[in-house]
């Protein structure tokens, strides 16, 4: 069995758990081919952000850094794969993913 967390951190939903494995989603897969590319969007931090950390948790690379001390909200750019779960955790909802 596998842990099946590809299948929740995928930003396009085109991987499904198929008797306890990661599989492809087909339909969903033709979807994202059939469509033009998207601009990739990146998270920004907004002003209401408390800075519990949760967006740096959820983050399946580890592009987020929180620092509680200095108020400071990090992304390594570099690292970041667009799939938004920081944005969904947010408990303040202040990161928008925004057009790079």
């Amino acid at each position: 069995m596998q842990c099946g967390n590809c299948v929740q951190v995928c930003p396009k939903h085109c991987l499904k758990m198929e008797k306890g494995y990661a599989a492809p989603n087909t339909k969903k897969t033709m979807e994202i081919y059939t469509r033009p590319p998207q601009k990739k969007k990146i998270p920004q931090a907004g002003e209401s952000c408390v800075f519990c950390g949760l967006c740096a948790n959820k983050c399946p690379k580890q592009a987020i850094h929180v620092d509680r001390e200095t108020k400071e909200w990090l992304l390594k750019k570099e690292d970041c794969v667009h799939c938004g779960l920081c944005a969904k955790v947010c408990p303040k909802h202040c990161i928008e993913m925004k057009d790079e």
